[in-house]
Parts: C-alpha cells; structure tokens; sequence
C-alpha cells in the first residue's frame, strides 16, 4: 500500500516535469516566431526602423521596446554609411 502511494506520488511528479517541459517548449516556440516576425521584415526594409513598425502595425517605440524584451540587437539591422 505504502508503496504503491509512493509510486503513484512517483508518477504524478514525472507527469508534472514533463508538462512544464512541454509548457517551456511552446514558449521557447512562441518566442523564436515573435523574433522572426520582426527581424524578417527588418532584414527586407534593410534596418529601417519606421518602415518596420509600419508594416507590422507598431508604433516605432513599441517596435523598440519588443526588439529590447526579445533580444534583438538593433546595430545589426542599421545602416551602414556607404562613405569612405
């Protein structure tokens, strides 16, 4: 009887991990689009900023802040000066 408590305690902890696992997974899923859908049109408006947050129906700070929050390195995507 014990041990059977103790095996079904077992059981439900594994059940647990593994959801949280899963839960873990589908945000580190959500997190890679949401990344995606903003460096994608960046990359194609070649850095510009305005013209991004436009097309994605943002606000230039908004798309500031979300680059911020989802690590997205903004001297990346700038301009380069074609100068000498």
């Amino acid at each position: 009887m014990v041990e059977s408590l103790f095996d079904r305690m077992g059981d439900l902890f594994l059940e647990h991990i593994v959801r949280e696992r899963e839960e873990v997974d589908r945000l580190q899923r959500e997190l890679a689009l949401q990344k995606k859908l903003i460096c994608e049109p960046l990359a194609r408006l070649k850095g510009n900023v305005s013209a991004t947050a436009k097309s994605l129906g943002l606000t230039r700070q908004t798309l500031y802040a979300r680059m911020d929050s989802y690590d997205i390195d903004r001297s990346k995507w700038r301009r380069r000066s074609s100068g000498g």
